[in-house]
């Protein structure tokens, strides 16, 4: 049996100087977005436990702070992807036949 060879793709920047494979790029977009996800979850949720900790109100404060965290983590996704995709939240406009 033979295997099919994918031909590897790349993308150029600067000027086509620079060949950066595909893969490349997308695991540096995911490393975007997931500092997108992560950051604000771990700083929300250890502030939540800290005022928890201060004030002795567990787990109050931890909750809080994860679903602001969760909020936080989707909007800064959704403006990532709408920056790099404009038109990818917009529907479609109808074509009328005639």
């Amino acid at each position: 049996m033979s295997k099919a060879v994918a031909k590897q793709t790349t993308t150029k920047v600067r000027g086509g100087k620079d060949p950066i494979p595909d893969n490349w790029v997308i695991a540096l977009q995911l490393l975007d977005t997931g500092w997108r996800v992560a950051l604000p979850i771990l700083l929300l949720t250890y502030l939540g436990m800290r005022l928890d900790e201060h004030w002795d109100t567990a787990p109050l404060f931890v909750l809080i702070g994860f679903f602001l965290s969760l909020a936080t983590a989707v909007l800064l996704v959704y403006r990532q992807i709408h920056r790099a995709y404009p038109d990818f939240f917009t529907l479609p406009k109808e074509t009328k036949n005639k």
